[in-house]
């Protein structure tokens, strides 16, 4: 059976209550295991309480996982249940790039498993060597691009179980590669709604862009009184603003509104055939604030998507900041003011 049939199968079971993915997860490089650093079982999956499903995914993943020594270190050991290995008829150049021969050499015999599953108390534990990419880059192969079709499947399979339980299973997805996965996460938001994704799916407990190397804590996923994620990158900045991620989240979001959004507003008004550019950017901004947004509509509708888009994010962060109207007002009237726009709404960012 496919490991990810089996995966499947877990997930559908009643006592699943959460599914941790990560992605780059591999931790061959560490010599210490931590709190801070533990990329294979993070300390925040202790406040979830029942079976956990973790799914570790790294074509460099260690040959001794350090999940394992978590394991005995907590008086639970890991019990290996199941092992599928790669050959050299199915391995793929996608994976097997990653593999020089000192790596291979960690392995019994240099086979390389393609899928170990683990079990203990605490539920069920898959460690994958191979390649999952949830977001598109201009330098990927045409095998990768492939690959990420592929990966976002399994993210809707694995959503499509989760969300259909009487009781939903939480996910948590945490890229380890310093991948930005908003977009991937927005897609996922366009196919099963945002009032079913943002309570049950959380991707980058940072709430940031993407980072490879984070220091880890109990409190980094906070849950509201019914156990659902808040997910403060997606709220309106007048809901968190007492947030201690208030500043981190403002300084973002004018960024992103001053540049690209105003930017390519801006040109689009000058020369409807502007090519826009950093577009992901902007629909990343659309998303946050459940704006439609559509690249490739006609001239006039993709215009008034802009404005309204800036206006919005415009009023809410002048709002969040107890300053009156008018001062939106003045940067709505100052749009094409790009100088007099960038100083004054930059004064926003500080305290």
């Amino acid at each position: 059976m496919d490991h990810w049939q089996r995966i499947f199968d877990n997930l559908s079971l009643p006592t699943t209550t959460t599914l941790y993915i990560g992605v780059g997860a591999g931790m061959g490089h560490y010599t210490e295991l931590t709190e801070q650093n533990n990329q294979q079982y993070p300390c925040f999956l202790n406040n979830f309480p029942g079976s956990h499903l973790v799914v570790l995914i790294d074509p460099c993943m260690e040959s001794n996982p350090k999940l394992c020594t978590y394991w005995e270190q907590q008086g639970d050991p890991l019990n290996l249940v199941n092992q599928t290995n790669w050959d050299n008829t199915t391995v793929s150049q996608c994976v097997g790039r990653y593999w020089t021969d000192g790596i291979k050499d960690e392995y019994p015999g240099s086979v390389v498993p393609k899928c170990r599953q683990y079990v203990n108390s605490r539920g069920t534990f898959f460690v994958i060597n191979d390649c999952f990419y949830a977001e598109l880059n201009r330098h990927m192969s045409q095998e990768q691009i492939e690959k990420v079709s592929e990966s976002f499947s399994i993210l809707c399979q694995l959503v499509t179980i989760a969300l259909g339980k009487v009781v939903p299973s939480k996910i948590i997805y945490q890229d380890y590669t310093g991948t930005d996965t908003t977009f991937s996460y927005g897609n996922l938001i366009e196919v099963f709604g945002r009032e079913a994704i943002l309570p049950n799916v959380c991707f980058d407990v940072t709430q940031n862009d993407g980072g490879c190397f984070i220091e880890i804590r109990p409190d980094m996923i906070q849950l509201d009184e019914s156990g659902n994620f808040v997910q403060e990158k997606y709220e309106n900045l007048t809901k968190i603003t007492n947030s201690p991620k208030y500043l981190q989240i403002l300084k973002s979001r004018i960024d992103a509104l001053t540049y690209p959004t105003v930017w390519n507003y801006i040109k689009l008004k000058e020369c409807a055939n502007f090519e826009q550019i950093f577009i992901d950017r902007v629909k990343n901004l659309a998303l946050l604030y459940g704006q439609e947004f559509n690249p490739n509509s006609s001239h006039n509708v993709l215009m008034r998507q802009y404005f309204s888009l800036i206006s919005t994010v415009i009023r809410d962060i002048v709002r969040s900041r107890e300053i009156d109207d008018s001062f939106a007002e003045y940067l709505l009237a100052n749009l094409e003011n790009r100088t007099e726009f960038i100083n004054t709404v930059s004064i926003l960012k500080f305290e």
